[in-house]
């Protein structure tokens, strides 16, 4: 193969991952238009709150309630149902798929050359069955679909919000190019760190492994307190390796959650002038906000 055809190539962990769904693509086809039914009818509670505002609140007219009433619990009901069909269709896929992968490794390892088994330890391979295999289930189950839900409710409030006003589209969403910056920044410090934290639990369970499976020896010897300084050590080890891309991860929770202030007070700044001068209703004012 040549390089350029490499260099296309998708890497192996997707690979593996579309092949692992593939036989489950029904399931996945329903959880993902209960996906954007929940996500459609995520975006219409914030604007009725602006109708009931300029219809019902400004004008003093009750007619237009009992639509609005019913819309909403029309609206609730479809959301209910289908992050239930959705949650439901997930949950399935991510068991399915955390099966046959299990299944894969343990096929994968009966084909081996020995000479794999004199270089591995017993307890990085039950790492990989158990610890890395329910990583991927994280992923399959809540990860992907959370990720997907996310950008259709982005893009879905960006169109709205669009429609509704440009302008103040614009200044609510002047924080995102700063978030969306700061998340490549973190994803650049914390990439390299997971892998390192995976190898490293996989050394507990292979020591722990190793250690009780050799009961007789350690007890024999009276290397009881030795083996548990150097599980203690391994152990420690492990913890300032998922520290150190954690907390650049964790980083990111609090800065999005300071940036969400910003952009409501950029819209109340702006719709100030713009309500007083009869431009700008307020009940677009607080379906911004909403949303």
């Amino acid at each position: 193969m040549s390089a350029p055809e490499q260099e296309s190539k998708p890497p192996a962990g997707m690979r593996l991952l579309a092949n692992l769904l593939r036989p489950l693509r029904p399931k996945i086809a329903v959880a993902v238009a209960a996906t954007i039914s929940s996500t459609v009818a995520a975006l219409v509670p914030p604007y009725l709150a602006g109708q009931v505002i300029d219809n019902v609140i400004v004008t003093g007219s009750s007619s237009d309630l009992v639509v609005i009433a019913i819309v909403l619990i029309v609206v609730l009901a479809i959301s209910w149902i289908a992050n239930s069909v959705e949650t439901l269709m997930i949950g399935e896929v991510g068991v399915r798929a955390l099966v046959d992968l299990r299944e894969r490794i343990a096929a994968k390892l009966h084909r081996l050359p020995m000479s794999y088994y004199d270089r591995e330890s017993a307890g990085r391979m039950i790492s990989r069955m158990t610890n890395d295999v329910e990583s991927l289930n994280t992923l399959v189950s809540g990860g992907l679909n959370q990720l997907t839900s996310s950008l259709l409710i982005l893009v879905g409030t960006a169109i709205v919000m669009t429609l509704l006003d440009w302008r103040l589209a614009i200044v609510s969403l002047f924080v995102f190019p700063l978030l969306a910056v700061l998340s490549i920044l973190i994803d650049r410090r914390t990439r390299p760190g997971w892998p390192k934290a995976s190898n490293a639990l996989g050394t507990v369970t292979a020591y722990a492994q190793e250690g009780f499976a050799g009961q007789d020896v350690v007890r024999g010897f009276g290397q009881e307190q030795r083996h548990l300084e150097g599980f203690s050590k391994t152990t420690r080890d492990a913890e300032l390796a998922f520290l150190r891309p954690m907390t650049f991860s964790q980083f990111f929770g609090p800065t999005a959650e300071f940036a969400l202030p910003l952009g409501i007070a950029a819209v109340l700044a702006f719709a100030a002038d713009e309500v007083a001068g009869g431009a700008l209703e307020v009940g677009t004012v607080v379906t911004f906000i909403a949303y």
